[in-house]
């Protein structure tokens, strides 16, 4: 992942939630001089100042971090949204960084259209329909988010809910970590620029994930929730159904959602000489990983009060600082494929 310093004014990436967005470096935080770059008003040719960070505002956690910090604009947002963020959420402006943020844009619409289409309004407009190209290219895979309903201008409502039922909803923002992050950008890059595979079937598959962190969080290999009242505390239990949760949304979204088209082809053949083996025993930590990027789209459709996303929230940025530190989860080669595989994968 792209990590290097960005200069005050530079052209970047931000990610805000799971997907980025185009965005301006306002002011640049040194964490080594504690000090905060930024424009120089009274300069006519442009120059920067360096000054005292209590003046600017830095919050807390950009303060006592030891990395750069980012007071960033997000183009077409209303100014009101500028925030500090850190270097773990800003990439340099490039190719490869854009392509990035396309597939994840991708993987947002999929997620939109393929999670409880009876839940959703359909456009109201004729108008709306005539605005979907640009809607699309704005949408995040979480519904409830405030920058959905930020103004980007009249022409960039989204159609597929009207504003006023997602201004209802709690926003659901999950924090990925910076080195899970990176291992998103390269999976992405080994499947759709090298045409590489992930090998299948994978181990430890997602089931096996799921157990290793029941054993260690719970004490036992087994976390399907209580049907029924046992003597299981209410901590134990809300984890069981956390974790019972995940196994399900896995298995639905895979075929739908978790994919890059090239690895289509991999899935049929797969699945057409194993059919009654279910994804999370196929898969691994690799595609479980693409789930949490689309987990606040999929949660967007569900009716979980500010309380509950809440400690759904904690719970999935436990799991995921967990994830973090087994890198023997995640496959260390992926496979190369044929001419022939190749061929077969564009007709998917």
């Amino acid at each position: 992942m792209d990590v290097d310093v960005l200069e005050v004014g530079s052209r970047c990436l931000a990610f805000h939630g799971p997907l980025l967005y185009e965005a301006k470096v306002l002011k640049v935080f040194d964490a080594t001089n504690r000090k905060v770059i930024a424009r120089s008003a009274s300069s006519e040719s442009g120059g920067v100042e360096v000054s005292k960070a209590n003046g600017h505002h830095v919050p807390k956690h950009i303060l006592e971090g030891d990395t750069t910090g980012y007071f960033v604009h997000y183009k077409g947002w209303k100014s009101t949204w500028d925030e500090w963020i850190g270097q773990d959420r800003v990439l340099s402006w490039n190719e490869d960084n854009l392509k990035v943020q396309k597939e994840l844009k991708q993987a947002a619409l999929a997620s939109q259209k393929k999670i409880n289409p009876s839940n959703s309004v359909q456009p109201h407009t004729s108008k709306s329909n005539k605005r979907r190209s640009e809607a699309e290219r704005e949408v995040t895979p979480k519904k409830d988010d405030r920058a959905l309903k930020r103004s980007r201008g009249p022409t960039h409502e989204p159609d597929i809910e009207r504003e006023v039922d997602y201004q209802k909803r709690p926003a659901i923002e999950i924090a990925i970590p910076t080195s899970l992050k990176s291992k998103l950008v390269d999976d992405w890059e080994f499947i759709t620029k090298d045409h590489k595979l992930v090998p299948l079937p994978r181990t430890p598959c997602v089931n096996d994930i799921l157990v290793s962190y029941a054993e260690e969080h719970l004490g036992e290999s087994t976390f399907e929730p209580q049907a029924e009242y046992s003597e299981v505390s209410g901590e134990k239990q809300v984890l069981k159904e956390f974790l019972s949760g995940l196994k399900l949304y896995f298995n639905r979204s895979l075929g739908s959602l978790l994919l890059y088209r090239f690895e289509r082809q991999q899935y049929f053949d797969f699945r057409r000489n194993h059919t009654t083996v279910e994804p999370a025993a196929i898969y691994g930590a690799e595609h479980l990983l693409r789930l949490f990027v689309s987990f606040p789209g999929l949660l967007a459709y569900t009716s979980m009060d500010t309380q509950a996303v809440d400690v759904l929230r904690a719970l999935l940025e436990g799991f995921m600082r967990w994830l973090m530190k087994h890198e023997e989860f995640f496959v260390t080669e992926y496979e190369d494929t044929t001419g022939t595989y190749e061929a077969r994968s564009r007709g998917v």
